[in-house]
């Protein structure tokens, strides 16, 4: 089946030897997510489709012990700029767990701009602009004062970015 991403997914499945493949569509080309066991199924797709880059998910640390928000918002800005979406929804949700109070409403409220902008890669539109009101809102209740980095438009659009330009 290829969808509007011009990726077969069932070309992906029988060539990872795996049913779990996600695709998600960025402006810069597309996203794979691949659960496997088969560490050939790179060089198979890569056979067939051209691969830009690989991420190990299990071999990514999850939590840096002492970063501080500053450098949080330095780590995800990058994933952002790269649109990728679903790892910063992964890597902030660690940090979420450890926080309390307004942090823990600001680092929730960046997941749901992330998970917004997933659903939009993944052509759910609805679901993406529901999202992304629910994550403005959350944003903005934290109080958070690295707030003036996020230069999120009041409406919904695809991609959107964190500015550090003016960190501490």
């Amino acid at each position: 089946m290829i969808n509007d991403s011009g990726v077969d997914k069932d070309l992906i499945e029988s060539l990872a030897n795996t049913r779990w493949v996600i695709i998600r569509k960025k402006s810069t080309g597309v996203e794979v997510d691949i659960s496997t066991d088969h560490e050939d199924m790179i060089d198979r797709i890569n056979g067939v489709y051209k691969i830009q880059y690989v991420i190990n998910l299990d071999k990514r640390p999850d939590i840096v012990p002492d970063w501080t928000m500053n450098d949080i918002l330095k780590y995800i800005s990058s994933m952002f700029r790269e649109e990728r979406y679903w790892e910063t929804h992964e890597f902030l949700e660690n940090y979420w767990k450890l926080f309390t109070g307004g942090k823990r409403m600001f680092i929730h409220g960046l997941i749901l701009v992330s998970v917004s902008m997933v659903k939009h890669q993944m052509d759910q539109e609805d679901e993406a602009r529901r999202i992304y009101r629910r994550a403005l809102d959350m944003l903005s209740d934290s109080h958070s004062k690295y707030l003036k980095y996020l230069h999120f438009p009041d409406q919904f659009q695809y991609p959107v970015f964190i500015d550090l330009s003016k960190s501490d």
